[in-house]
């Protein structure tokens, strides 16, 4: 019997790009190379298949990932030109998703879906630390800086997204508040300071005192009077600060009403110690005592102590006005103050660097510098007064036969004046120049003239340099006043009077009381209105004469701004300036935003620290520093803003 023989027909196939031989030259070998290609499909053919899945489902993500980019992009741009558009209100923490308003990219709250696409924009703070560099926490809110997150995320075939993080800053269309010229510096405050030259070459600097002395006359001056605010709620306050000239007992307070509606409610009237932080009120009464008092007219005011108030020379204090009623828009009051601040108190022009006036606009409010002068009077206990009586002015003209000035009594060592300064404008186009006069009752008289050209529009210091110097005698009478003949009314030459009541008090503590007054001649200086009556309540605003010497500066002075214009809702970035620093000198410079408290100083231009950047409204303040040789010569002052 023949064996039988497993035999195959099948020469070979192919599957994909393999192809298997089988052949049969040898007995069971066919069967053994049949289960090794079985084996070896179960292992290749399930990665083909993978491959072939994976591939389709691949280029379905990548055309998802291709959409979901083209998203992203342009949820960027509308970021980009909401940004440049209108910072305020890009600057807004929530989410967000674009839309179009107006033909206008806009940022609409929440995210959205888009063809199964979910979109948003996460919108929030960014902190950096005390070196500036940002940080996700711990440091502090940076309001000109946004973090924003963009993202694009969807779920089939897998669940996926696109997410990015970027920082905007609001620095776009950066402008600058810059002061330089003698316009500038003129419409701010000196104390210890002047401005020299003139246009673009103007700068600050130290004022020359001479032999160790100081210049002889008034630089307290009062241009505007307005009112400090109004308390029309309970949160509202008042304070008037100053440095205690005297170590006397206060009896009794006098201020003045700007407004008084007849049916105001009662207030608070008191002294507060000193916050050295901020220089605000302390909240503390001294004595623990204040008077509840209610006003029936505008005006003087004068609050009488029950308890009497010790004060201290040369400290501060602030004389604090709140309401005990309730007051109302309709029914209230506010106190007056006045511009510029002199930084000086009246009687004595003795520096007062803490005269000022502050507001608190509401109960959570912060207390608010105003950079004014304030406005009142002491009573002490033993019959003698302290404070600033001036209330109100008027600019009068010198024109034709109308000669105006200072008549006073000099008191002091015997010197040789070698120029007298007014502050004194010209009123359109004065057809003569401008005289300074110097007489000595009942002696010589000297002529100083200044050409029209060299008086400018705006009130400020003229300086006339006499030819030789003018003796000013201890005990003497001098009158020392403007003239201008050949100009006529309407193109002359204008200064300030100052005005106080009439009371006693008030004259005796005016600029040196009355031994000095306001003198007035209508007839050419044939006769004088200067011995009585309303010319003991006022005086000129702003004159000295400086004696000749050897040179020297005092060790410090400060020059403050005027306001800025209202620039909105800005942020205000760095501040810059040029100075002239020689050996033994120094400038450095402080800021108030919205008139709030200084901050700084700055001993180098810098950037505004973060917390204090947004505002309106800023001013500068420079202190100058000398040794006494030198001055310091701060040339002009930049500040960096953004909308």
């Amino acid at each position: 019997m023949q064996s039988a023989k497993l035999q195959f027909k099948i020469q070979n196939f192919r599957l994909f790009s393999f192809t298997f031989h089988f052949w049969r030259n040898k007995n069971g070998q066919s069967l053994i190379e049949i289960l090794i290609a079985v084996g070896l499909l179960t292992i290749i053919l399930p990665a083909l298949i993978v491959a072939i899945v994976a591939s389709r489902e691949g280029k379905a993500q990548e055309g998802q990932r291709l959409e979901a980019t083209a998203l992203h992009r342009e949820a960027e741009e509308a970021v980009r030109s909401v940004r440049e558009r209108d910072w305020i209100t890009f600057a807004v923490n929530n989410t967000y998703h674009p839309a179009i308003s107006d033909s206008y990219w806009t940022l609409a709250q929440n995210s959205e879906n888009v063809n199964g696409y979910t979109r948003q924009i996460v919108i929030s703070d960014a902190q950096r630390d005390l070196n500036g560099q940002i940080v996700q926490s711990g440091g502090t809110v940076d309001t000109s800086t946004k973090k924003v997150v963009t993202s694009v995320s969807w779920t089939t075939p897998f669940p996926s997204s696109l997410q990015t993080v970027s920082y905007y800053q609001r620095y776009l269309a950066n402008t600058a508040w810059t002061q330089t010229t003698d316009t500038d510096f003129n419409a701010g405050s000196h104390n210890n300071t002047q401005t020299v030259g003139s246009g673009s070459n103007a700068s600050v600097e130290l004022t020359q005192s001479v032999g160790g002395g100081t210049d002889y006359g008034n630089k307290f001056r009062l241009t505007a009077t307005s009112s400090i605010g109004s308390m029309t709620t309970t949160g509202h306050k008042t304070s008037l600060r100053f440095t205690a000239q005297e170590s006397k007992t206060v009896s009794a307070i006098r201020v003045y009403l700007q407004t008084e509606n007849k049916s105001s409610p009662a207030y608070r009237y008191g002294i507060q110690t000193n916050n050295p932080v901020g220089d605000i009120p302390s909240g503390t009464w001294v004595n623990n005592y204040f008077r509840v008092y209610t006003a029936t007219t505008t005006g003087w005011q004068i609050i009488t102590l029950s308890t009497p108030l010790l004060l201290n020379s040369g400290t501060i204090y602030h004389i604090v006005v709140e309401p005990d009623g309730s007051p109302s828009s309709q029914n209230y009051i506010a106190l007056r103050r006045s511009t510029p601040p002199n930084y000086l108190y009246p009687k004595t022009n003795a520096q007062d660097l803490n005269a000022n006036t502050l507001f608190k606009a509401g109960t959570t409010a912060n207390w608010a510098t105003q950079n004014s002068q304030p406005i009142y009077e002491l009573n002490f206990s033993d019959a003698t007064f302290e404070g600033n009586p001036y209330d109100s002015s008027a600019e009068v003209a010198v024109f034709s036969n109308t000669f105006i000035g200072e008549k006073f009594t000099y008191t002091g060592q015997t010197q040789n004046a070698q120029s007298v300064t007014f502050y004194v404008r010209k009123q359109g186009t004065p057809a003569g120049n401008l005289d300074f006069i110097v007489q000595q009752i009942g002696g010589s008289t000297t002529t100083c003239t200044v050409n029209s050209s060299g008086v400018g529009t705006n009130n400020a210091p003229v300086t006339c340099t006499f030819g030789s110097p003018v003796t000013l005698s201890n005990g003497a009478q001098y009158r020392v006043y403007l003239r201008s003949q050949t100009s006529a009314s309407g193109n002359d030459y204008r200064l300030y009077r100052l005005v106080n009541p009439s009371d006693a008090n008030y004259n005796s503590i005016n600029y040196d009381a009355t031994n000095s007054i306001y003198t007035i001649s209508t007839n050419g200086g044939s006769t004088w209105t200067d011995t009585s009556g309303t010319n003991l309540n006022w005086d000129v605003g702003g004159f000295f004469f400086t004696f000749p010497g050897s040179a020297t500066y005092p060790t410090s002075g400060q020059f403050t701004s005027q306001v800025s214009p209202n620039f909105g809702n800005v942020a205000f970035n760095y501040i810059t300036w040029s100075a002239n620093t020689p050996a033994g000198t120094s400038v450095s410079l402080e800021i108030s935003i919205d008139g709030g408290v200084y901050i700084g100083p700055f001993p180098a231009p810098s950037s505004i620290p973060l917390p204090n950047i947004n505002g309106s409204t800023i001013r500068f303040r420079a202190t100058l520093n000398s040794n006494g040789s030198q001055t310091p010569t701060l040339n002009d002052v930049s500040i960096n803003y953004s909308p």
